[in-house]
């Protein structure tokens, strides 16, 4: 060969937007090329894993590693296949050298924030600076994945990239329920934006940049404008409704694990039957509340096939199913939500109307009683009750 090779520059927009007077700026945000609003689908993937992970995408299986960067971001390296550019708004932007911290924020075209993202301390940066390499994800299996972090914005000296995926933030999750089904979790994601115009706002220690920038739809889907904030409006109430459901469910779990410690420590005091009964009973009536929303009897992938699905699992069924395609939602989609909505309602209503009565109740009870709020697991000799007596 004669070393001819081609060179591809993907975004031009820093280099002609660039002027002189932007190195001396604290902070300068360029205005991003048109996104069209692509969907990428690399179809099923497994739990990563420490190492090698496959990815069926249909015809082929694709070998990748899961790499986390020391931005919280976690990437897919493929081995044996080629990497398409990442989905979503590449924003170039300027930093001077000496920045401490830094918040860039996504606007819709009303001005309300979409999404907002942070800097990483300084600590951590510099901690971050002195690794050779990312650290690959451990195996999960099904056990809990590592917690999810927020990507980072960077504040390098010089020019930085961020990408945002166009979506809203996740839905709530379940506190302690990971790794069960992976495709549950990653229906949690949040709503994709609709084509329009938005606004990027990066704050750099008090210095203030912004931009428009827009987002198009795929230009060989035959879906509306109209079509499209239908479906968004459909799909971010069904994402709402979610968050709500699993907050539900964890606020229930909370209070069973404080039912559990106060169960457990009345036991150890002995003779105090009436608050072990009064905890034991609360604990039954959450229990049925949590029972309606999630399947509790789920703890394996396999589970989710062995027992009924519950109003969690239908909306999370559903969000992925508006969300399936560039299309105007159908009254069937509408007709389900709203049957869903009924349902999860009348649990929240249980559950509201329990923490204002029957929780406070037993709060009464464990107040007048004489268990101790820190035990040491011994019981109490006599004496010892004779003296709490005595003081209350």
């Amino acid at each position: 060969t004669h070393g001819r090779s081609f060179w591809i520059l993907d975004d031009l927009a820093p280099l002609r937007q660039h002027a002189a007077d932007i190195a001396r700026r604290a902070v300068h945000v360029f205005t991003p090329n048109p996104t069209v609003r692509y969907r990428v689908d690399m179809g099923f993937p497994q739990p990563p894993q420490m190492g090698k992970t496959y990815h069926m995408t249909g015809a082929t299986m694709v070998t990748y590693r899961q790499l986390d960067k020391p931005s919280g971001e976690k990437v897919r390296k493929n081995l044996d296949a080629g990497d398409n550019p990442a989905p979503g708004v590449a924003l170039e932007y300027w930093v001077r050298d000496g920045a401490r911290e830094a918040t860039l924020a996504f606007l819709d075209r009303r001005g309300k924030v979409i999404r907002e993202f942070t800097s990483a301390p300084p600590e951590q940066t510099e901690a971050a600076a002195t690794k050779e390499a990312p650290r690959k994800t451990a195996t999960t299996g099904t056990t809990p994945p590592p917690e999810k972090k927020e990507p980072k914005v960077a504040i390098a000296p010089g020019l930085n990239r961020f990408v945002w995926n166009m979506r809203y933030p996740d839905a709530t999750k379940l506190e302690g329920d990971g790794g069960t089904w992976e495709r549950f979790e990653q229906q949690l994601v949040g709503p994709a934006v609709p084509p329009g115009t938005y606004t990027a706002r990066l704050v750099v220690d008090g210095e203030r940049a912004e931009t428009t920038f827009e987002i198009r739809k795929d230009p060989r889907v035959p879906a509306s404008q109209a079509d499209l904030d239908a479906q968004f409006a459909l799909a971010m109430a069904a994402h709402q409704k979610l968050s709500e459901t699993h907050a539900t469910i964890n606020a229930i779990r909370a209070l069973k694990k404080q039912l559990d410690l106060w169960e457990a420590r009345a036991k150890e005091q002995g003779g105090q039957g009436r608050l072990v009964s009064a905890a034991s009973a609360l604990r039954k009536k959450a229990s049925a509340i949590e029972e309606e929303l999630v399947q509790v009897k789920a703890k394996s992938r396999q589970d989710t096939l062995n027992f009924p699905a519950k109003l969690n699992a239908k909306l999370v069924s559903l969000v992925g199913i508006i969300g399936g395609a560039d299309f105007a939602p159908t009254q069937g989609m509408r007709d389900v939500l709203a049957d869903l909505t009924r349902r999860v309602d009348a649990q929240v209503a249980r559950w509201r109307e329990l923490a204002a009565k029957d929780v406070p109740a037993f709060d009464k009870l464990v107040r007048s009683s004489s268990v101790p709020a820190v035990g040491t697991g011994e019981k109490p000799t006599r004496a010892t009750r004779t003296r709490r007596t005595a003081r209350r």
